[in-house]
Protein backbone atom coordinates (compact mmCIF):
# COMPACT_ATOMS: atom_id res chain seq x y z
CA UNK A 1 0.00 0.00 0.00
CA UNK A 2 1.93 3.74 -0.69
CA UNK A 3 1.62 6.17 1.02
CA UNK A 4 -0.11 9.43 -0.23
CA UNK A 5 2.18 12.82 -1.11
CA UNK A 6 -0.81 15.37 -0.17
CA UNK A 7 -0.71 15.99 3.48
CA UNK A 8 -3.80 17.79 5.03
CA UNK A 9 -1.73 20.34 7.47
CA UNK A 10 1.26 22.36 7.35
CA UNK A 11 4.35 20.57 8.61
CA UNK A 12 6.25 21.58 12.06
CA UNK A 13 9.30 20.81 10.37
CA UNK A 14 10.57 20.46 7.18
CA UNK A 15 10.18 17.89 4.56
CA UNK A 16 13.42 16.75 3.77
CA UNK A 17 14.76 15.20 7.20
CA UNK A 18 11.29 13.59 7.31
CA UNK A 19 11.52 11.78 4.28
CA UNK A 20 14.80 11.14 5.61
CA UNK A 21 13.59 8.63 8.12
CA UNK A 22 13.96 5.01 8.41
CA UNK A 23 11.17 3.13 10.73
CA UNK A 24 14.19 2.06 13.41
CA UNK A 25 14.97 6.03 13.86
CA UNK A 26 11.67 6.76 13.83
CA UNK A 27 11.49 7.01 17.92
CA UNK A 28 15.19 9.24 18.04
CA UNK A 29 13.98 11.23 15.40
CA UNK A 30 10.39 12.32 17.36
CA UNK A 31 12.59 12.80 20.99
CA UNK A 32 15.33 15.07 19.32
CA UNK A 33 12.76 17.28 17.36
CA UNK A 34 10.98 17.79 20.42
CA UNK A 35 13.68 18.26 23.09
CA UNK A 36 15.73 20.64 20.25
CA UNK A 37 12.47 22.40 21.14
CA UNK A 38 11.92 23.18 17.20
CA UNK A 39 7.94 22.18 18.47
CA UNK A 40 6.05 22.79 21.65
CA UNK A 41 3.01 20.53 22.78
CA UNK A 42 0.72 21.54 20.62
CA UNK A 43 2.59 20.59 17.57
CA UNK A 44 3.07 17.26 18.53
CA UNK A 45 0.32 15.90 16.41
CA UNK A 46 1.50 17.43 13.37
CA UNK A 47 5.00 16.11 14.06
CA UNK A 48 3.96 12.65 14.75
CA UNK A 49 1.18 12.15 12.07
CA UNK A 50 3.71 13.36 9.53
CA UNK A 51 6.87 11.24 10.44
CA UNK A 52 4.53 8.51 9.97
CA UNK A 53 3.63 9.38 6.90
CA UNK A 54 7.06 10.15 5.52
CA UNK A 55 8.22 6.23 7.06
CA UNK A 56 5.23 4.40 5.81
CA UNK A 57 6.42 5.19 2.26
CA UNK A 58 9.56 3.47 3.42
CA UNK A 59 7.98 0.22 4.29
CA UNK A 60 7.40 -2.83 1.91
CA UNK A 61 4.48 -3.65 4.14
CA UNK A 62 2.64 -0.84 5.67
CA UNK A 63 0.11 -3.09 7.49
CA UNK A 64 2.39 -4.99 8.94
CA UNK A 65 5.11 -2.05 9.93
CA UNK A 66 2.83 0.69 10.87
CA UNK A 67 1.71 -0.68 14.22
CA UNK A 68 5.61 -0.89 15.41
CA UNK A 69 6.86 2.79 13.44
CA UNK A 70 3.27 4.40 15.90
CA UNK A 71 4.80 2.28 19.11
CA UNK A 72 8.20 4.29 18.04
CA UNK A 73 6.50 7.85 17.66
CA UNK A 74 4.42 8.11 20.66
CA UNK A 75 7.19 6.52 22.85
CA UNK A 76 9.30 9.56 21.52
CA UNK A 77 7.25 11.87 22.44
CA UNK A 78 6.28 11.79 25.89
CA UNK A 79 10.63 10.74 26.41
CA UNK A 80 11.10 13.96 24.99
CA UNK A 81 8.39 15.77 27.07
CA UNK A 82 9.70 14.36 30.47
CA UNK A 83 12.94 15.18 29.50
CA UNK A 84 12.00 19.15 28.66
CA UNK A 85 9.68 19.81 31.16
CA UNK A 86 6.55 19.41 29.21
CA UNK A 87 3.12 18.24 30.03
CA UNK A 88 3.81 14.65 29.20
CA UNK A 89 -0.85 13.89 29.47
CA UNK A 90 -1.05 16.58 26.52
CA UNK A 91 1.72 15.21 24.27
CA UNK A 92 0.72 11.56 24.51
CA UNK A 93 -3.05 12.48 23.70
CA UNK A 94 -1.48 14.37 20.74
CA UNK A 95 1.31 11.77 19.85
CA UNK A 96 -1.74 9.34 19.74
CA UNK A 97 -3.90 11.35 17.79
CA UNK A 98 -1.08 12.22 15.33
CA UNK A 99 -1.11 7.95 14.55
CA UNK A 100 -4.37 7.64 14.09
CA UNK A 101 -4.88 10.58 11.58
CA UNK A 102 -1.75 9.33 10.53
CA UNK A 103 -3.05 5.91 9.69
CA UNK A 104 -6.36 7.61 8.08
CA UNK A 105 -4.62 9.51 5.83
CA UNK A 106 -2.46 6.43 4.14
CA UNK A 107 -5.49 3.72 4.33
CA UNK A 108 -4.56 1.79 7.67
CA UNK A 109 -6.28 -0.30 9.60
CA UNK A 110 -7.29 2.54 12.76
CA UNK A 111 -8.05 -0.17 15.28
CA UNK A 112 -4.43 -1.62 15.05
CA UNK A 113 -2.66 1.50 15.01
CA UNK A 114 -4.98 2.69 17.93
CA UNK A 115 -3.97 -0.11 20.17
CA UNK A 116 -0.04 0.38 19.46
CA UNK A 117 -0.20 3.94 19.93
CA UNK A 118 -1.34 2.96 23.30
CA UNK A 119 1.30 0.68 23.78
CA UNK A 120 4.30 3.43 23.38
CA UNK A 121 2.31 5.74 25.89
CA UNK A 122 2.34 2.28 28.20
CA UNK A 123 6.10 1.74 27.18
CA UNK A 124 6.97 5.14 27.41
CA UNK A 125 5.96 5.89 30.86
CA UNK A 126 7.95 3.19 32.18
CA UNK A 127 10.88 4.50 30.72
CA UNK A 128 10.20 7.96 32.11
CA UNK A 129 9.13 6.62 35.43
CA UNK A 130 5.38 8.17 34.75
CA UNK A 131 2.43 6.86 35.99
CA UNK A 132 1.23 3.35 33.61
CA UNK A 133 -1.89 3.66 34.66
CA UNK A 134 -3.21 7.28 33.78
CA UNK A 135 -1.41 7.08 30.42
CA UNK A 136 -3.61 3.54 29.60
CA UNK A 137 -6.51 5.54 30.83
CA UNK A 138 -6.03 8.41 28.68
CA UNK A 139 -5.02 6.70 25.53
CA UNK A 140 -7.91 3.74 25.64
CA UNK A 141 -10.24 6.41 26.54
CA UNK A 142 -8.64 8.35 23.03
CA UNK A 143 -8.98 5.30 21.14
CA UNK A 144 -12.76 4.52 22.20
CA UNK A 145 -13.36 8.46 21.34
CA UNK A 146 -11.72 8.28 18.00
CA UNK A 147 -12.95 4.84 17.20
CA UNK A 148 -16.26 6.04 17.91
CA UNK A 149 -16.74 2.83 20.71
CA UNK A 150 -18.30 2.85 24.31
CA UNK A 151 -16.37 -0.54 24.72
CA UNK A 152 -13.33 -2.65 23.10
CA UNK A 153 -14.50 -6.02 22.96
CA UNK A 154 -10.71 -7.42 23.39
CA UNK A 155 -8.01 -5.49 23.90
CA UNK A 156 -4.27 -7.58 23.48
CA UNK A 157 -2.03 -6.43 25.36
CA UNK A 158 1.32 -7.00 23.09
CA UNK A 159 4.52 -6.49 24.27
CA UNK A 160 5.52 -6.58 27.97
CA UNK A 161 8.41 -3.46 28.20
CA UNK A 162 11.00 -4.99 30.61
CA UNK A 163 11.01 -1.51 32.35
CA UNK A 164 8.09 -1.75 33.24
CA UNK A 165 6.75 -4.00 35.69
CA UNK A 166 4.13 -6.85 33.95
CA UNK A 167 1.82 -6.52 37.01
CA UNK A 168 1.42 -2.91 36.90
CA UNK A 169 1.15 -2.84 33.22
CA UNK A 170 -1.71 -5.60 33.79
CA UNK A 171 -3.45 -4.06 36.44
CA UNK A 172 -3.44 -0.95 34.18
CA UNK A 173 -5.50 -2.67 32.08
CA UNK A 174 -7.63 -4.77 34.53
CA UNK A 175 -8.36 -1.02 36.14
CA UNK A 176 -10.34 -0.04 32.59
CA UNK A 177 -11.61 -3.47 32.13
CA UNK A 178 -13.35 -2.96 35.52
CA UNK A 179 -14.63 0.53 34.30
CA UNK A 180 -16.79 -1.16 31.38
CA UNK A 181 -14.45 0.39 28.74
CA UNK A 182 -12.64 -3.33 27.78
CA UNK A 183 -14.52 -6.29 27.78
CA UNK A 184 -11.91 -8.74 27.27
CA UNK A 185 -8.25 -8.94 27.99
CA UNK A 186 -5.64 -10.57 26.40
CA UNK A 187 -1.61 -10.69 26.47
CA UNK A 188 1.02 -11.25 23.95
CA UNK A 189 5.04 -12.62 23.88
CA UNK A 190 4.49 -13.89 27.41
CA UNK A 191 6.13 -16.62 29.61
CA UNK A 192 3.86 -19.61 31.31
CA UNK A 193 5.12 -17.30 34.53
CA UNK A 194 3.30 -14.26 32.81
CA UNK A 195 0.21 -15.64 32.03
CA UNK A 196 -0.51 -17.14 35.56
CA UNK A 197 0.92 -13.26 37.23
CA UNK A 198 -1.49 -11.65 34.42
CA UNK A 199 -4.56 -14.05 35.39
CA UNK A 200 -4.22 -13.80 39.26
CA UNK A 201 -4.88 -9.80 38.02
CA UNK A 202 -7.40 -10.48 36.00
CA UNK A 203 -9.83 -12.79 33.54
CA UNK A 204 -7.17 -13.41 30.23
CA UNK A 205 -9.05 -14.98 27.23
CA UNK A 206 -6.03 -15.15 24.67
CA UNK A 207 -2.69 -15.43 24.48
CA UNK A 208 -0.93 -14.45 21.11
CA UNK A 209 2.74 -15.77 20.89
CA UNK A 210 5.22 -16.87 17.80
CA UNK A 211 4.59 -19.95 17.29
CA UNK A 212 4.33 -22.57 13.90
CA UNK A 213 6.01 -25.44 12.66
CA UNK A 214 9.83 -23.83 12.78
CA UNK A 215 9.70 -22.39 16.48
CA UNK A 216 7.94 -24.07 19.22
CA UNK A 217 9.37 -22.57 21.92
CA UNK A 218 5.70 -21.70 23.46
CA UNK A 219 5.12 -25.16 23.63
CA UNK A 220 4.96 -24.56 27.69
CA UNK A 221 2.48 -21.65 26.94
CA UNK A 222 0.45 -23.44 24.96
CA UNK A 223 -0.05 -26.55 27.10
CA UNK A 224 -1.32 -23.88 29.82
CA UNK A 225 -3.48 -22.28 27.72
CA UNK A 226 -5.53 -25.44 27.28
CA UNK A 227 -5.16 -26.50 31.00
CA UNK A 228 -6.81 -22.86 31.58
CA UNK A 229 -9.21 -22.58 28.71
CA UNK A 230 -7.68 -19.62 27.37
CA UNK A 231 -7.29 -18.99 23.53
CA UNK A 232 -4.12 -19.40 21.80
CA UNK A 233 -3.34 -17.19 19.02
CA UNK A 234 -0.35 -18.10 17.26
CA UNK A 235 1.71 -15.09 15.83
CA UNK A 236 3.61 -15.89 12.56
CA UNK A 237 1.87 -18.84 11.57
CA UNK A 238 4.09 -19.91 8.85
CA UNK A 239 7.08 -19.06 10.09
CA UNK A 240 9.89 -17.95 6.98
CA UNK A 241 8.95 -20.97 4.97
CA UNK A 242 11.14 -23.37 6.04
CA UNK A 243 8.61 -25.93 7.34
CA UNK A 244 6.96 -25.81 3.89
CA UNK A 245 9.73 -26.61 2.30
CA UNK A 246 10.76 -30.25 3.99
CA UNK A 247 10.21 -33.11 2.36
CA UNK A 248 7.53 -34.77 5.04
CA UNK A 249 5.37 -31.75 5.14
CA UNK A 250 5.48 -31.68 0.94
CA UNK A 251 4.86 -35.52 0.84
CA UNK A 252 1.66 -34.92 3.21
CA UNK A 253 0.80 -31.94 1.50
CA UNK A 254 0.41 -34.34 -2.02
CA UNK A 255 -1.03 -36.77 -0.64
CA UNK A 256 -4.11 -35.48 0.66
CA UNK A 257 -4.55 -32.61 -2.44
CA UNK A 258 -3.63 -29.44 -0.46
CA UNK A 259 -1.09 -27.07 -0.25
CA UNK A 260 2.03 -27.09 2.49
CA UNK A 261 0.75 -23.80 3.72
CA UNK A 262 -2.49 -26.08 4.77
CA UNK A 263 -0.88 -28.43 6.44
CA UNK A 264 1.11 -25.71 8.81
CA UNK A 265 -2.05 -24.50 9.09
CA UNK A 266 -3.76 -27.70 10.03
CA UNK A 267 -1.00 -28.58 12.23
CA UNK A 268 -1.57 -25.05 14.64
CA UNK A 269 -5.12 -25.66 14.81
CA UNK A 270 -5.21 -29.43 15.16
CA UNK A 271 -2.98 -28.82 18.47
CA UNK A 272 -6.61 -27.93 20.02
CA UNK A 273 -8.93 -30.62 20.75
CA UNK A 274 -7.09 -32.27 17.67
CA UNK A 275 -9.70 -30.68 15.20
CA UNK A 276 -7.95 -30.81 11.37
CA UNK A 277 -9.65 -28.40 8.83
CA UNK A 278 -11.63 -29.80 6.29
CA UNK A 279 -9.19 -28.89 3.41
CA UNK A 280 -6.44 -30.72 5.07
CA UNK A 281 -8.32 -34.54 4.24
CA UNK A 282 -9.77 -36.30 1.85
CA UNK A 283 -13.10 -35.56 0.42
CA UNK A 284 -14.73 -38.77 1.62
CA UNK A 285 -13.71 -37.82 4.97
CA UNK A 286 -15.53 -34.11 4.89
CA UNK A 287 -19.14 -35.67 4.10
CA UNK A 288 -21.68 -35.01 6.72
CA UNK A 289 -21.94 -37.88 8.38
CA UNK A 290 -20.38 -39.56 11.70
CA UNK A 291 -17.48 -41.93 10.63
CA UNK A 292 -16.43 -45.38 12.92
CA UNK A 293 -13.78 -47.44 12.27
CA UNK A 294 -12.94 -50.42 14.18
CA UNK A 295 -10.11 -52.39 15.52
CA UNK A 296 -9.17 -54.38 17.85
CA UNK A 297 -8.85 -53.02 21.40
CA UNK A 298 -9.60 -49.38 19.60
CA UNK A 299 -11.66 -47.77 17.57
CA UNK A 300 -11.96 -44.40 16.16
CA UNK A 301 -14.44 -41.55 15.27
CA UNK A 302 -14.42 -38.78 12.97
CA UNK A 303 -16.90 -36.42 11.82
CA UNK A 304 -17.22 -32.63 10.63
CA UNK A 305 -17.96 -29.59 12.95
CA UNK A 306 -18.32 -25.84 12.75
CA UNK A 307 -20.51 -26.52 9.75
CA UNK A 308 -18.00 -28.78 7.72
CA UNK A 309 -15.24 -26.51 8.27
CA UNK A 310 -13.08 -28.86 10.71
CA UNK A 311 -13.19 -32.28 11.22
CA UNK A 312 -13.33 -33.50 14.97
CA UNK A 313 -11.67 -36.86 15.65
CA UNK A 314 -11.38 -39.44 18.70
CA UNK A 315 -9.21 -41.95 19.06
CA UNK A 316 -9.97 -44.57 21.92
CA UNK A 317 -7.69 -47.19 22.86
CA UNK A 318 -7.17 -49.64 25.56
CA UNK A 319 -3.93 -48.34 27.90
CA UNK A 320 -2.06 -50.10 30.52
CA UNK A 321 -1.32 -46.67 32.31
CA UNK A 322 -4.44 -44.29 31.81
CA UNK A 323 -3.61 -40.39 32.74
CA UNK A 324 -5.50 -39.14 35.53
CA UNK A 325 -6.12 -35.80 34.40
CA UNK A 326 -8.16 -34.30 31.75
CA UNK A 327 -5.86 -32.68 28.93
CA UNK A 328 -2.77 -34.81 29.48
CA UNK A 329 -0.54 -33.71 26.27
CA UNK A 330 0.00 -36.94 23.73
CA UNK A 331 1.78 -36.85 20.53
CA UNK A 332 0.78 -38.23 17.71
CA UNK A 333 3.77 -41.06 17.61
CA UNK A 334 1.88 -42.15 21.12
CA UNK A 335 -1.64 -42.28 19.22
CA UNK A 336 -0.23 -43.82 16.09
CA UNK A 337 1.71 -46.43 18.14
CA UNK A 338 -1.85 -47.73 19.95
CA UNK A 339 -3.10 -47.91 15.89
CA UNK A 340 -0.41 -49.71 13.52
CA UNK A 341 0.11 -50.10 10.58
CA UNK A 342 -0.31 -54.17 10.32
CA UNK A 343 -3.89 -53.97 11.63
CA UNK A 344 -5.10 -50.13 10.41
CA UNK A 345 -5.62 -48.72 6.61
CA UNK A 346 -3.42 -46.26 5.63
CA UNK A 347 -6.52 -43.38 5.61
CA UNK A 348 -6.67 -43.88 9.17
CA UNK A 349 -3.28 -43.64 10.25
CA UNK A 350 -3.39 -40.47 7.70
CA UNK A 351 -5.78 -39.01 9.97
CA UNK A 352 -4.15 -39.56 13.34
CA UNK A 353 -0.65 -38.07 11.85
CA UNK A 354 -2.38 -34.77 11.61
CA UNK A 355 -2.71 -33.25 14.55
CA UNK A 356 0.80 -33.20 15.96
CA UNK A 357 -0.61 -33.37 19.57
CA UNK A 358 -3.66 -34.56 21.24
CA UNK A 359 -5.03 -33.71 24.45
CA UNK A 360 -5.99 -37.10 26.47
CA UNK A 361 -8.30 -38.36 28.95
CA UNK A 362 -9.32 -41.35 30.90
CA UNK A 363 -12.11 -43.43 30.65
CA UNK A 364 -14.09 -44.57 33.39
CA UNK A 365 -17.14 -46.44 34.86
CA UNK A 366 -18.75 -47.14 38.14
CA UNK A 367 -21.31 -49.27 39.04
CA UNK A 368 -24.81 -47.95 39.85
CA UNK A 369 -25.62 -45.71 42.87
CA UNK A 370 -27.86 -48.51 45.59
CA UNK A 371 -30.94 -46.41 46.42
CA UNK A 372 -31.02 -43.77 49.42
CA UNK A 373 -31.95 -45.84 52.80
CA UNK A 374 -32.11 -44.56 56.31
CA UNK A 375 -31.61 -40.79 56.96
CA UNK A 376 -30.44 -39.88 53.69
CA UNK A 377 -33.86 -40.86 51.99
CA UNK A 378 -34.98 -37.53 53.13
CA UNK A 379 -31.95 -35.46 52.19
CA UNK A 380 -32.98 -32.97 49.30
CA UNK A 381 -29.84 -33.79 47.89
CA UNK A 382 -29.39 -35.71 44.17
CA UNK A 383 -27.17 -36.32 41.36
CA UNK A 384 -27.16 -36.06 37.52
CA UNK A 385 -25.06 -37.04 34.49
CA UNK A 386 -22.03 -38.30 34.78
CA UNK A 387 -21.71 -37.56 38.36
CA UNK A 388 -24.71 -40.19 38.62
CA UNK A 389 -24.13 -42.59 35.95
CA UNK A 390 -20.15 -42.76 34.71
CA UNK A 391 -20.12 -45.13 31.68
CA UNK A 392 -18.00 -45.68 28.69
CA UNK A 393 -19.33 -43.50 25.47
CA UNK A 394 -19.33 -46.28 23.22
CA UNK A 395 -23.22 -45.07 21.98
CA UNK A 396 -22.60 -41.20 21.81
CA UNK A 397 -25.40 -40.91 25.23
CA UNK A 398 -23.09 -39.31 27.61
CA UNK A 399 -24.69 -35.84 27.31
CA UNK A 400 -27.91 -37.27 26.65
CA UNK A 401 -28.21 -38.62 29.91
CA UNK A 402 -27.28 -35.73 31.46
CA UNK A 403 -30.25 -33.78 29.50
CA UNK A 404 -32.55 -36.59 30.10
CA UNK A 405 -31.67 -36.67 34.08
CA UNK A 406 -32.59 -33.12 33.94
CA UNK A 407 -35.89 -33.44 31.95
CA UNK A 408 -37.47 -35.75 34.38
CA UNK A 409 -36.04 -34.35 38.08
CA UNK A 410 -37.59 -31.17 36.61
CA UNK A 411 -40.78 -32.90 35.88
CA UNK A 412 -40.51 -34.58 39.65
CA UNK A 413 -40.13 -31.28 41.64
CA UNK A 414 -42.55 -29.59 39.38
CA UNK A 415 -45.40 -32.16 40.56
CA UNK A 416 -44.23 -31.78 44.96
CA UNK A 417 -42.15 -28.40 44.59
CA UNK A 418 -42.76 -28.71 48.83
CA UNK A 419 -41.66 -32.41 48.71
CA UNK A 420 -37.84 -31.84 47.16
CA UNK A 421 -36.58 -35.06 49.25
CA UNK A 422 -39.47 -37.49 47.79
CA UNK A 423 -39.36 -35.55 44.17
CA UNK A 424 -35.66 -36.63 44.03
CA UNK A 425 -35.99 -40.42 45.22
CA UNK A 426 -38.91 -40.30 42.53
CA UNK A 427 -36.60 -39.18 40.03
CA UNK A 428 -34.12 -41.67 41.21
CA UNK A 429 -36.58 -44.36 40.65
CA UNK A 430 -37.65 -43.42 37.22
CA UNK A 431 -34.27 -42.72 36.08
CA UNK A 432 -32.52 -46.65 37.13
CA UNK A 433 -33.82 -48.60 35.06
CA UNK A 434 -32.91 -47.01 31.95
CA UNK A 435 -29.53 -46.16 32.99
CA UNK A 436 -28.83 -50.08 33.48
CA UNK A 437 -30.48 -50.50 30.08
CA UNK A 438 -27.83 -47.79 28.41
CA UNK A 439 -24.73 -49.18 31.17
CA UNK A 440 -25.95 -52.42 29.20
CA UNK A 441 -25.85 -51.67 25.56
CA UNK A 442 -22.38 -49.56 26.12
CA UNK A 443 -20.90 -52.98 27.52
CA UNK A 444 -22.25 -55.24 24.41
CA UNK A 445 -21.09 -52.29 22.03
CA UNK A 446 -17.55 -52.09 24.10
CA UNK A 447 -17.36 -56.10 23.42
CA UNK A 448 -18.15 -55.64 19.62
CA UNK A 449 -16.43 -52.98 18.86
CA UNK A 450 -12.71 -53.92 19.89
CA UNK A 451 -13.04 -57.95 18.88
CA UNK A 452 -10.14 -58.95 16.79
CA UNK A 453 -9.19 -61.83 14.31
CA UNK A 454 -11.69 -64.22 12.80
CA UNK A 455 -14.15 -62.65 15.24
CA UNK A 456 -13.69 -58.79 14.09
CA UNK A 457 -14.49 -60.27 10.29
CA UNK A 458 -17.54 -61.91 11.09
CA UNK A 459 -18.61 -58.81 12.36
CA UNK A 460 -17.64 -57.00 9.95
CA UNK A 461 -19.67 -59.15 7.93
CA UNK A 462 -22.79 -59.04 9.91
CA UNK A 463 -22.29 -55.42 9.80
CA UNK A 464 -22.18 -54.95 6.26
CA UNK A 465 -25.41 -56.94 5.98
CA UNK A 466 -27.43 -55.41 7.99
CA UNK A 467 -26.50 -51.85 6.38
CA UNK A 468 -26.52 -48.60 8.16
CA UNK A 469 -30.51 -47.88 8.78
CA UNK A 470 -30.88 -51.38 10.20
CA UNK A 471 -28.23 -50.75 12.70
CA UNK A 472 -28.84 -47.28 13.60
CA UNK A 473 -32.89 -48.71 14.09
CA UNK A 474 -31.55 -51.23 17.09
CA UNK A 475 -31.02 -47.96 18.86
CA UNK A 476 -34.62 -46.23 18.25
CA UNK A 477 -35.07 -46.98 22.04
CA UNK A 478 -32.15 -44.60 22.88
CA UNK A 479 -31.96 -41.85 20.48
CA UNK A 480 -36.08 -41.12 19.80
CA UNK A 481 -36.88 -41.15 23.63
CA UNK A 482 -39.05 -38.14 25.02
CA UNK A 483 -40.04 -37.35 28.54
CA UNK A 484 -43.38 -38.66 29.51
Amino acid sequence: MAAKKTVKRARPVDDAPVRAIRPGGVQRFVEATISSGRVLSVGVLDLVRSTLVAAAAGVRDVGAELGNIAVSAVRGSIRAAHDIGGDVGIVARSAIRGTIEAADEIGADLGDVAKSAARGAVRATGDVGGDVATVARRAVEGSLKRLRLERIDLYQFHAPDPRVRFAESVGALAELQRAGKIRHLGVSNVSVQQLAEARRIAPIVSVQNEYNLEDRSSDDVLAACEKAGVAFLPWYPLGAGRALRSSGVKRLAARHGVTPAQVSIAWLLARWRALVPADAVAPDVRAPVVNLRLGEDAHLVHYPVRGGAMINLVAIAADARPSTGWSTVATADEVLARFPASVWAASARDLLALPAQWLKWPLYERRPLRPREGESAGAAVTLIGDAAHPMLPYLAQGAAMAIEDAAVLAHALAATPDELAGAMRRYETVRRPRIARVRDAVRRNDAVYHLGGAAAALRDGAMGLMGGRLLHSRFDWLYEWRPE
